[in-house]
């Protein structure tokens, strides 16, 4: 019995003791002890109560690993705590944190705007697909210094508008087309320089900015290729600058004399694209293009700059000859050869003479057509233009061909041929040599003909040395001696003193 007690003891006190939810707290509470306090504040603030996890990942590292893990620990305490703010930004994206801060400080309008282009880019993106350039280009969303730029300049815009200067709110739009332009972003600089215009035209007593403005909005048009709208622009433009002295450039050209410029090149341009649809009989008259022409010699002669009135008047006769309106071309052309000669302009006064000798043509003037022609190739002679000389020279060699001149017409001919072959010409020296040899040939013909109706030795030996050497001898004449020798050889020849056959008599009169 015993022994079965003491048996049962020892198994009792083998077995673990048995721990309930709230056996802990009793066994605490019996020992007066307190729960340990959640941890608040910084590290430094927090009391160690028994060995912690840092404790014990320190005593069971090495020494070098202790030297790693109290350096981190170190370094995390002396980096500040972070707020909720400044958590955001740190893993939001620059776009994001700069369109909160534009927000927060009240700049809604220029908050709007730069999100209006950031969707208008990505728009045409998706829309011009993966082959196309725009997808290539970098985003606006992601480029930090301009949008940072356009920050910095739309809400001093913003703030000046509220403030309603919007002297200063055209100025700072200004300068983000400027600075757009200078990198190549040409859509930005379009869309800044329209709102300079939209900003302008409000203010009052702001044509000189207007203008201005009006300027930057044309030439955008015009890289564009919206040649129309540009003239508009540019038209307004000269009107506004009409006896504005002081208005000028950068450059420090007048803004009136500007506009001229724009307006002339403009002119000349949509001038061209006109004849070459009037070629393609599209829906542009000749009439049109005649206008737009018109058009361009009142501006250059309002601006009194005789160079651009010059090459006005000559465009505007040459459209008038390809009408064969010769009358009118030749009262052009008239004031633009006056206009040369003046200047002393040698190229301008070829290319007057050589206008007018068309003219001339048109109108049946051959003479008058050739005296052109000659001043040309003198003028052309004179200033050294050789490749103006070589067309002289071969109008010329087609007006003594068509005269039946044929010598005169090879000679040009042949002179416009060697200077065209001096200036690797290939196609006027290929022109050149066929009529030169048409109009040798037909010189050539009139002597054949010539000598071929003739009789005697005299013709046939030189037809003969011509077919076998090219000797032209068809133009030397035929002496006297020459004549009188070929007669005296005819008489000398013996007579034939072989007797005629007789005529045998019929059969009926056997």
């Amino acid at each position: 019995m015993a022994d079965t007690i003491m048996k049962y003891c020892k198994m009792a006190t083998m077995l673990p003791q048995i721990r309930t939810p709230n056996s802990g707290r009793s066994q605490a509470s019996k020992k007066g002890l307190m729960p340990t306090p959640p941890r608040t504040g910084s590290a430094k603030s927090r009391p160690e109560t028994g060995l912690s996890a840092k404790s014990i990942k320190l005593k069971n590292a090495n020494r070098k690993e202790q030297e790693i893990i109290l350096r981190r620990e170190r370094l995390r305490e002396e980096q500040p705590l972070l707020s909720k703010a400044q958590t955001a930004a740190y893993r939001n994206t620059f776009k994001h944190n700069l369109c909160l801060d534009m927000l927060q400080a009240g700049f809604h309008r220029a908050f709007s705007e730069l999100h209006m282009l950031m969707t208008k880019q990505r728009a045409a993106r998706e829309a011009a697909g993966p082959d196309s350039v725009l997808w290539n280009e970098p985003l606006l969303e992601n480029e930090q210094e301009k949008l940072e730029s356009m920050k910095f300049y739309l809400m001093e815009a913003e703030e000046a508008l509220r403030n309603g200067d919007l002297k200063l709110v055209y100025k700072n739009r200004f300068s983000l087309a400027q600075f757009f332009q200078g990198r190549g972003d040409k859509w930005l600089s379009d869309h800044f320089f329209q709102t300079c215009l939209d900003v302008s035209s409000q203010e009052e007593n702001a044509e000189e900015r207007l203008c201005e403005a009006l300027c930057f909005v044309g030439l955008a048009m015009e890289e564009n290729g919206e040649l129309f709208d540009a003239i508009e622009r540019f038209e307004d433009y000269y009107q506004l600058s009409q006896g504005q002295t002081g208005w000028r450039t950068e450059s420090g050209k007048e803004f009136h004399t500007d506009a001229c410029d724009h307006l002339t090149r403009l002119y000349t341009a949509v001038a061209a694209t006109r004849l070459r649809m009037i070629k393609r009989r599209l829906e542009w008259t000749t009439c049109s293009r005649l206008t737009t022409l018109l058009k361009k010699l009142l501006i250059s002669l309002s601006c009194g700059d005789e160079s651009q009135s010059g090459d006005a008047t000559y465009k505007l006769a040459l459209a008038y000859v390809k009408m064969e309106d010769a009358k009118t071309a030749l009262l052009y052309l008239k004031m633009y050869l006056e206009i040369c000669e003046a200047s002393k302009d040698d190229a301008g006064i070829g290319r007057a003479c050589e206008a007018m000798a068309k003219a001339f043509d048109l109108e049946g003037k051959t003479e008058e057509s050739l005296k052109c022609l000659v001043r040309f190739v003198e003028v052309a002679e004179k200033s050294g233009q050789e490749l103006a000389l070589a067309r002289a020279c071969q109008n010329l060699g087609y007006i003594y061909n068509s005269r039946g001149d044929y010598s005169e017409a090879s000679k040009y001919f042949s002179k416009a041929f060697s200077l065209s072959q001096s200036k690797d010409s290939r196609k006027a020296a290929e022109s050149s040599s066929v009529h030169y040899g048409i109009s040798h040939a037909l010189g050539l013909m009139k002597g054949v003909k010539k000598h071929l109706t003739m009789t005697g030795k005299v013709p046939m030996t030189r037809i003969i040395n011509w077919k076998n050497q090219r000797q032209d001898e068809f133009k030397k004449s035929i002496s006297l001696e020459e004549v009188s020798l070929e007669r005296e050889l005819k008489e000398s020849e013996p007579v034939n003193s072989i007797a005629e056959p007789t005529e045998l008599p019929s059969s009926d009169e056997s």
